[in-house]
């Protein structure tokens, strides 16, 4: 049995496990009954927007970003001179909206592509910050994208990778930014200001306004982990040197349902967020950076139940819809592997030479159950996590170097022969775990990807007479151990991360690890 084979089974084994350990225990029901806790059932909306919505004031903010973005484009549209392919009359631009081959996978170089999800979360924080709930600021992400694709590019194909990634990515991020702006906005303090204007500005700037008229108080924080991280880090690669970088890493992690973990019995439909995460990461050596890792996360819509005694004893369950956006990348080592490359015949590329991609995703988990289950004991807590996502991916092919040594590839996809990643689908299982324990507190986890090229829709697919299926398989291990200094916000902490990866072109198939240690301090905002 293969390693995937067993990671395949160990989840579908855990899975069993926390859906039938998040049967409510009788006698926990007992307890919590004869000691007459209090009983609360209600479909609750989020208080924090049952206000006047800030339409106006959206729509100005909107148009501004927006005008912002597409005169700074249009001023330079001249360098993407590559992409354009319709003229600005009736016959073409009928076609861009009718023709299904007007719908494409567009060739951008993977930078510029992922970056979307960024425009995404910015047209996403303008409704959210004017107290919208998180539906209609997706529709305003959206409308955004739309927008872009239809009318800022009228002369290129509407490219269907930059329709999920900014709506979708940008949801995940945004509102993670939001949540956590929101957190710092709520707190005294000049650093909390500056933070809470750092991470969301357009939500601190509507906030400052909205001064006299609403609260300030916005957090519905029930727990929360705000930590900055400075340490060494000791990266071993598959057929590479071990590396000595120097880490840095922001992880901020809220629970927004204001009930976790007091005492007492709630059982609560919340139609609004439940859980977001921000995690970022970034790994330096002598040369620069040399790897980037970005993760948000975003459950809601879902049910929450919990029955604390006054003891500190019980439990906490959350069912909701998640969605999240991963972003990982490698320092390239060949020029073509930037956005330094141009798309044109491929004679610039010296193909004759083996490629030299480094690896690289991003995956958008669109939506997917989150399950949660938390176990309380005065200073103990734990809690386990399973959660299942569809997915869309743009993501290095792990197996083309390999196949480039052996195969002719200059009529395979676009961005494949340009930089190396494919735009996919798949679907993605993670479980977990995080618990505290007084000054202890631990995490760790197991995700599993498998994903496979979209067929047919390139956008030079004219072109492409080499156009084979890819597949690609991603595993992250992680585990993480603190200690916080007694009366201090800080912690010594050791992580060990490891990440497999396999991929596969036809029988040619190629696997590879990563594997981290890092040390060092963690200071809790």
């Amino acid at each position: 049995m293969n390693r995937l084979s067993m990671i395949k089974r160990t989840l579908i084994v855990l899975l069993i496990l926390l859906l039938s350990y998040s049967v409510y225990p009788e006698n926990k029901k007992k307890d919590v009954k004869e000691e007459n806790a209090k009983e609360n059932f209600s479909f609750l909306k989020n208080e924090n927007y049952q206000r006047n919505k800030r339409l106006g004031r959206a729509s100005i903010e909107f148009f501004t970003l927006m005008g912002y973005w597409q005169t700074r484009y249009w001023l330079i549209y001249t360098d993407y001179i590559e992409d354009w392919q319709f003229e600005f009359n009736f016959k073409d631009q009928s076609k861009r909206f009718y023709a299904s081959e007007a719908y494409r996978l567009d060739s951008n170089c993977y930078s510029l592509n992922w970056l979307h999800a960024i425009a995404g979360a910015g047209f996403y924080t303008v409704a959210r910050s004017n107290y919208y709930g998180w539906a209609k600021s997706l529709l305003f992400s959206t409308l955004g994208s739309t927008y872009w694709e239809y009318v800022v590019e009228w002369r290129e194909v509407i490219s269907l990778n930059d329709m999920v990634i900014t709506p979708i990515g940008g949801f995940s991020i945004g509102e993670a930014l939001f949540q956590i702006g929101d957190h710092y906005n709520s707190k005294k303090g000049l650093l909390n200001q500056i933070l809470s204007f750092v991470i969301s500005p357009m939500a601190k700037i509507n906030r400052w306004m909205d001064r006299k008229k609403a609260p300030i108080q916005l957090d519905r924080m029930g727990w929360g982990k705000f930590d900055i991280s400075l340490g060494y880090e000791k990266l071993k690669v598959t057929d590479n040197e071990e590396m000595q970088l120097f880490h840095f890493g922001f992880d901020n992690k809220i629970i927004t349902v204001p009930e976790y973990g007091k005492t007492g019995n709630y059982h609560e439909f919340l139609n609004d967020t439940l859980y977001s995460r921000l995690y970022v990461s970034l790994s330096y050596a002598k040369s620069g950076i040399e790897e980037v890792n970005i993760f948000a996360k975003v459950v809601f819509l879902g049910l929450f139940s919990q029955s604390i005694n006054k003891d500190g004893k019980g439990y906490s369950l959350s069912l909701g819809l998640g969605s999240r956006f991963d972003f990982f990348k490698r320092r390239g080592i060949a020029f073509y592997d930037s956005c330094d490359a141009e798309v044109d015949d491929g004679k610039s590329l010296e193909l004759e030479k083996p490629r030299e991609f480094t690896d690289k995703y991003t995956i958008v988990n669109i939506a997917g159950p989150a399950f949660d289950y938390s176990i309380f004991n005065k200073d103990f807590r734990l809690k386990l996590s399973l959660e299942g996502y569809l997915d869309f991916v743009m993501i290095n092919s792990f197996a083309i170097n390999d196949y480039s040594k052996h195969f002719d590839i200059s009529k395979v996809k676009t961005t494949l022969l340009y930089y190396g990643y494919y735009y996919g689908y798949g679907y993605t299982v993670q479980t977990g775990f995080e618990g505290e324990y007084k000054n202890l507190s631990f995490s760790g986890s197991i995700m599993y990807g498998s994903y496979r090229s979209i067929q047919g829709l390139d956008r030079f697919q004219d072109k492409i007479t080499d156009d084979f299926l890819l597949k690609d398989w991603v595993v992250n291990y992680s585990f993480d151990i603190a200690y916080r200094i007694n009366s201090t916000p800080v912690e010594v902490f050791f992580s060990l991360n490891s990440r497999d990866r396999r991929g596969k072109i036809f029988s040619l198939e190629k696997k590879g690890n990563e594997t981290r240690l890092v040390t060092g301090i963690r200071v809790n905002l």
